[in-house]
């Protein structure tokens, strides 16, 4: 796997990084649930990425990042379902638990 090589350029700036495929499916795995999980308790808000915003929906994962829609990052949405499907490596099975429990709960009053 590491000979395939994926390949990032900018072709303004003349210039090319090459990236393994191990190396960026790593670094995927180590900054997922920093950057996606919003924990259930707001003492915890400092080890995980949440921005500036506040969040109104608790123990979930971010649907999409940088949105400037702030409003947008803090929707629960069935994306996050689709994801567990395709890559469960990627979520803490706790968080994941928590997040599919909130979207059930979700689901009832809609």
């Amino acid at each position: 796997m590491d000979r395939l090589r994926a390949l990032s350029v900018c072709e303004e700036e003349e210039w090319a990084k090459g990236v393994t495929f191990a190396d960026w499916y790593n670094l995927i795995q180590r900054s997922f649930e920093h950057r996606f999980w919003i924990p259930e308790d707001k003492a915890q808000d400092a080890s995980y990425d949440i921005g500036a915003a506040t969040p109104w929906v608790r123990g979930m994962y971010k649907d999409c990042l940088g949105c400037h829609d702030e409003w947008c990052t803090f929707q629960l949405r069935p994306n996050q379902a689709i994801a567990m499907a395709v890559a469960p490596f990627l979520f803490d099975p706790a968080h994941a638990r928590v997040s599919l429990l909130a979207f059930q709960l979700q689901q009832r009053y809609v």
